[in-house]
């Protein structure tokens, strides 16, 4: 054979190694790898690297290489440990065991160092990719999944060997994503706090948010592949839902408190925001004096005025902080404005008729403050009436 002649070139062993049932062994083919490496420099010229190939094709072909079951297989075939240690730790067959027939035997390890520019070994993206495709259940919870896939250890290191190579909307459309119900899912999930989720229950927006222990571990990878749930995707799903009166969770105290709660804390990134504060404004979330859920522009928020505008104000329920908030976020409307004013106008006129002048004077204040006028502009109206 080509291994054991003298003239024979580079070229002659490559043909050999394509043609000859001899050269089948595992002896024969570590002879020829050692041959291989020993003429580098006319392998390099008879069969240039080709980088976008990863190597050169023909050689590629070439079933050289011992797999710890003891077949023979292309480079393209086999993955090296050393390259799974690198990319998932030094405990990777704990957590993707490896197919004998797909690792490469320790015995090939030299050769491939030595011949890595013409050889390129299966690599762990695709390893990882592969697994996937033919174990993940998407759309099924995490205890159904192999165990590679239930818990943060393993999300954290599929994903970063995923996204050494693929971006973040190539990685979304990949069942590794886990949602706030705990099921494994493609497409993008929303980083979102526990109160957030809490809050979208029961709504669409439910189903974008992702589990907070993955997105954890998605964001340490690239905070990319589970952006930040904007408060105005919260804020417009929970006054679609109020428009149609089918948001059930509104009745529980507790979820009420959740939401003046959140609101407080994201309150100026809120009032920053012209697309949160527009639907939040109309947004029928909110007890008033007489039970009723209406919206921040029709809630009466000026604590000053007198008792009869109790049924308009905020139920006792919202905090003090929140109904602050709320009425500098929100000034009353023209239309809320003249409906209060024509109310004070004739609870005056009845003052009038009746000669009580403490309670003209007092209404005059009150009418005042609505109007943005000083406070001694009340006696400059009292004069004029």
């Amino acid at each position: 054979t080509a291994l054991g002649r003298r003239d024979a070139d580079v070229t002659d062993l490559v043909a050999a190694v394509e043609t000859d049932a001899g050269l089948r062994t595992a002896a024969a083919c570590a002879e020829a790898r050692r041959a291989l490496g020993s003429l580098r420099e006319e392998l390099r010229r008879a069969f240039p690297p080709d980088p976008e190939a990863d190597g050169h094709p023909r050689l590629a072909a070439l079933p050289l290489w011992p797999t710890v079951d003891g077949r023979l297989r292309s480079a393209g075939s086999v993955i090296r440990s050393g390259a799974l240690a690198a990319a998932l730790g030094d405990d990777w067959a704990e957590l993707l065991d490896a197919p004998p027939g797909a690792l490469l035997d320790p015995a090939g390890d030299e050769d491939a160092d030595r011949l890595a520019p013409w050889f390129r070994f299966r690599a762990p993206t695709t390893f990882v990719l592969e697994r996937l495709q033919s174990e993940a259940r998407p759309h099924r919870p995490l205890h159904d999944q192999p165990a590679f896939l239930q818990g943060p250890e393993g999300w954290a290191r599929v994903l970063r060997v995923l996204a050494a190579e693929l971006d973040p909307p190539a990685l979304a459309e990949l069942p590794v994503q886990v949602d706030a119900r705990g099921h494994l899912v493609t497409g993008r999930r929303f980083n979102a706090t526990a109160e957030e989720i809490q809050l979208a229950r029961d709504l669409p927006l439910h189903d974008e948010l992702a589990d907070p222990t993955w997105a954890a571990c998605a964001r340490e990878v690239d905070p990319r592949l589970a952006p930040t749930l904007p408060p105005r995707r919260l804020i417009v799903a929970l006054a679609d839902a109020a428009q149609r009166d089918d948001h059930d969770a509104r009745a529980d105290p507790a979820w009420r408190q959740t939401l003046y709660a959140w609101l407080l804390t994201r309150a100026a990134e809120i009032a920053a925001d012209p697309q949160a504060t527009g639907p939040l404004g109309h947004a029928r979330l909110f007890p008033n004096g007489a039970g009723e859920r209406v919206a921040p522009r029709a809630l009466v928020l000026d604590p000053k005025l007198p008792e009869v505008f109790r049924p308009r104000m905020p139920a006792e329920e919202l905090p003090p902080a929140l109904r602050t908030w709320l009425r500098a976020t929100f000034p009353l409307q023209d239309r809320t404005l003249d409906l209060l004013v024509d109310h004070l106008v004739s609870e005056h006129d009845a003052a009038v008729a009746d000669r009580d002048a403490q309670r003209s004077h007092t209404l005059l204040g009150h009418l005042a403050r609505l109007l943005g006028l000083p406070r001694k502009a009340s006696r400059l109206l009292y004069l004029t009436g």
